[in-house]
């Protein structure tokens, strides 16, 4: 039966991502009639004679080698060079090729999510955000904002390609993880704040905290790259970019970094008064600004207290706050006080907030209105941890399994999917005593040894019967 059930899962996540693919694609098709715009197109492409050339040797170096425009991206150089290649200076074409990317970059955000948490809808939903929110449409509409669409595509794969080395353990696997996140660095180096998030994923969903210097220790060479791109950055970034504004104190840009995520959230919710270019303010407010802070803390504070229940709040919101860190304006470059572009990637993080909040608040009515009925029914209680185990909800499966097992004390399936949930915890100890009480049960049951030897022998998380 669970068999079907996965395969009827798998389909339906199929479907979906072709759906995200479409139905983004159909969104922006309108760009095809686009033309360059006078605002960095020209830098770019429509005026950058090393890429109007299109691919040849003399270019691939200028590529590798320039900080125009104060910045070090050579991926996204070579990949306007190619356009020209490919479509000459149509710019039409060109924003064709950043929709396919952003349309690829909602599929794989679906499926990363998916695969780590077994949760279909709120993984759908948060694509489904990224795909179409209004504040994404600079990113996507503009062809010299290639950098954010491509970064992210080799971000996506580079967390992918990550999932997968820790599902299963090839160093092949993981060295090409570490190369994904250097060409997403060589798009854009926003991304720097790679490592930070897999050590998000680390806490929740993938649940690998305990053993934290074993995570660190293996996040050194993601480290290591990001350092080189923060380096580079800065290097390339000691001219305009960086001294347009340079006199400001570090109170005024700390008040308008402050006011600067406030106002993505404000944006992020009701998408209005969007704008290309949003001036910096000379007077900023610093009782405004202590307000933002005190508003930011106020909500590290909450979602840190409530990690045990909604582990999901921690990683969306660290997750928007911790990316957004590089363009907040505390170094400031440029003389932007934000840009709609910036958040491209960081508001996944309150997307994740807004998806699984939803999805708990359906589960908890749900949940109510089961209990009502049938409190002390060991069934019951089996098939609902049985659920939340699936969408990824360990702590709410450990409570209905445990109650299953107090309920009917020699149901040997109850035992396994106990040890299986909490294996997921990270809490082994525990699982074995829940494995081998199966075995005890059911001295035949098979899934409960296995579970137990890959364990024992490679701590290969288990799985329900």
């Amino acid at each position: 039966m669970l068999t079907s059930r996965s395969r009827s899962a798998s389909t339906l996540a199929v479907l979906i991502g072709a759906g995200l693919f479409i139905a983004t694609s159909a969104v922006y098709a309108p760009v095809i009639d686009h033309a360059f715009i006078n605002y960095d197109d020209p830098e770019y492409v429509s005026a950058n004679p090393h890429v109007l050339r299109a691919l040849t040797p003399e270019g691939v170096m200028w590529a590798l080698t320039t900080t125009r425009p104060h910045n070090w991206h050579p991926v996204t150089w070579l990949s306007h060079m190619l356009d020209v290649e490919l479509f000459g200076a149509n710019a039409g074409r060109h924003l064709l090729i950043n929709v396919g990317l952003h349309a690829a970059n909602a599929v794989l955000l679906f499926s990363l999510l998916f695969r780590m948490t077994g949760a279909l809808a709120p993984s759908a939903v948060v694509a489904a955000l990224f795909a179409l929110h209004p504040l994404h449409v600079e990113s996507v509409a503009w062809v010299s904002e290639r950098k954010d669409v491509l970064s992210t595509l080799f971000w996506m794969l580079a967390a992918t390609t990550y999932v997968t080395w820790v599902k299963q353990p090839r160093p092949r696997t993981y060295v090409l993880s570490v190369v994904l996140f250097a060409l997403a660095v060589m798009s854009k180096p926003m991304v720097v704040t790679f490592p930070f998030v897999l050590l998000l994923l680390d806490y929740w969903p993938l649940r690998r905290v305990a053993r934290l210097r074993a995570l660190l220790i293996e996040k050194i060479p993601f480290f290591a790259v990001a350092l080189v791109g923060v380096a580079v950055t800065i290097v390339a970034q000691r001219t305009q970019a960086m001294t347009a504004l340079a006199n400001l104190p570090l109170r005024t840009r700390l008040a308008n970094a402050a006011l600067s995520y406030v106002a993505y959230m404000r944006k992020t919710l009701w998408p209005v008064d969007l704008a290309v270019f949003y001036p910096y303010p000379m007077q900023t407010s610093m009782y405004r600004g202590l307000a933002a802070a005190t508003l930011l803390l106020g909500a590290s504070i909450l979602v840190v207290r409530l990690r045990r229940t909604r582990p999901y709040l921690v990683v969306g919101w660290f997750w928007f706050l911790g990316t957004l860190v590089p363009v907040s304006g505390i170094a400031q470059a440029g003389v932007q006080a934000m840009a709609d572009r910036f958040a491209y990637l960081p508001i996944v993080g309150l997307f994740i907030i807004a998806a699984w909040g939803m999805a708990d608040l359906v589960d908890s009515l749900r949940h109510e209105r089961a209990m009502l009925a049938l409190t002390n029914d060991a069934e019951t209680h089996r098939n609902m941890g049985l659920a939340l185990y699936q969408r990824g909800d360990m702590d709410g499966a450990v409570v209905h399994f445990t109650q299953a097992t107090r309920l009917q004390p020699d149901d040997a399936q109850a035992q396994n999917n106990l040890g299986a949930a909490l294996e997921k915890q990270g809490q082994i100890e525990q699982a074995i005593v829940h494995y081998a009480e199966a075995i005890r049960l059911d001295p035949s049951y098979e899934r409960a040894r296995s579970n137990l030897a890959a364990l024992r022998a490679h701590g290969a998380p288990g799985k329900t019967p």
